[in-house]
């Protein structure tokens, strides 16, 4: 008994307070500082902690020395309204976003985009009066220049209530621009828009855009991992419903992933609409078929044609819970299905009536011979695991 009360004494005098300020390779003082002063950030993995006159704290480890400015932005770049996750084919984010300060921090380096540091940032909200967003749905987001909107990650994201603090950590690239958004609970949301009945609507970019722009990622997703990645200058609906894979649908040479089709319908589709769409997948079918992740294609068939084979129209890569297109198409509207080439033995595949399928549709008729058949999707020389995904 004696050996026991002396273990939990010691264990005791080891663990730390959870109060307790740790001093980790510097000071714990900070430094306070005003916008648009140069500060040093401490190399030699040294810390730097800096206080900003509206509450805004810095908290930063570096291998390297760094000159920081950071500045108050009055104008952000980018509306509140087009807010994403940081990997949007894992994320999922709904409802209505607005901001929650009248400016925007903007973090510059003497270089471009310093990544030897990692640095925390947190800024001073103030909720009272507002009834329509909680703590738990304030967040810091960054400004993403390829979405022309703002980019939060909750993995890293953190809200100190006592404080009254949200913040981002373990940044290892923080230049740029971030704005405190808030997403409005005053209606009912839901992060996944159900199957069959669910509309995702689409915002129009601002009419001052140019011809040239780039317009704002916009990401909805439904219920069963059907999950839209958008950019459109028009407002429109989009609803997503399942199919069987009818008799015919498949082109030569491929076989289902999916177990049906996807079905993607507007009201009112104007102008250019560019998609990147993202199937669920099904670990379990995956592994039985021997289905290779980097042989995964998306085709598609247009909606005013009652019969005929789908054609490819992009490859996929394993993203999340389902397969992402590497590249984007022009459209939404069609029906769609996840396919893999059939393997050799699989390529006598006969339809349901037991005849050959004949002919083959491929997307500005990109296709090639693969064992004597001809297939689409595989050009010579590409990738079969596609680009980099981004969004």
């Amino acid at each position: 008994m004696m050996h026991l009360i002396l273990f939990i004494n010691t264990l005791f005098r080891i663990i730390p307070r959870c109060t307790a300020d740790l001093n980790v390779g510097g000071v714990n003082e900070r430094q306070s500082v005003g916008f648009q002063s140069q500060v040093k950030i401490l190399g030699g993995v040294s810390r730097t902690k800096l206080q900003y006159p509206d509450g805004l704290t810095i908290d930063s480890f570096s291998t390297s020395e760094h000159n920081m400015t950071i500045s108050i932005n009055n104008s952000p770049l980018a509306t509140p309204l087009f807010v994403t996750a940081i990997d949007p084919s894992t994320s999922a984010l709904s409802g209505t976003w607005s901001k929650l300060s009248n400016y925007s921090y903007t973090l510059n380096f003497e270089v471009e985009d310093p990544d030897d540091l990692i640095m925390d940032i947190a800024a001073r909200i103030q909720l009272n009066g507002i009834s329509d967003i909680t703590e738990d749905n304030v967040f810091l987001a960054k400004y993403h220049k390829e979405r022309q909107g703002w980019v939060v990650d909750f993995e890293r994201a953190t809200f100190h209530r006592t404080k009254n603090q949200i913040g981002s950590l373990g940044i290892s690239n923080p230049a740029g621009e971030y704005l405190v958004v808030g997403r409005c609970t005053n209606g009912a949301y839901n992060t996944f828009l159900p199957i069959n009945d669910g509309v995702f609507e689409v915002i129009g970019s601002p009419a001052s855009v140019s011809q040239n722009t780039i317009y704002p990622l916009q990401i909805g997703t439904w219920s069963d991992g059907t999950r839209v990645m958008v950019r459109s200058q028009e407002a429109l609906s989009i609803s997503a419903s399942l199919a069987v894979i009818s008799d015919g649908f498949l082109p030569v040479g491929y076989q289902a992933v999916g177990t049906y089709v996807h079905v993607l319908q507007t009201k009112v589709e104007k102008g250019e609409v560019e998609l990147r769409l993202q199937l669920p997948t099904v670990r379990s079918r995956l592994l039985s078929h021997q289905i290779h992740p980097n042989q995964l294609h998306i085709c598609k068939r247009d909606l005013q044609d009652s019969s005929g084979p789908c054609r490819i129209v992009s490859p996929a890569v394993p993203a999340g819970t389902g397969a992402l297109m590497t590249k984007a198409i022009i459209g939404v509207e069609g029906y769609y299905l996840l396919v893999t080439p059939e393997s050799q033995s699989m390529l006598g595949y006969q339809n349901q009536n037991g005849t050959q399928r004949e002919g083959i549709e491929c997307e500005n008729g990109n296709s090639t011979t693969v064992n004597g058949r001809k297939m689409c999707g595989l050009i010579e020389g590409e990738s079969m695991t596609g680009s980099e995904v981004e969004g």
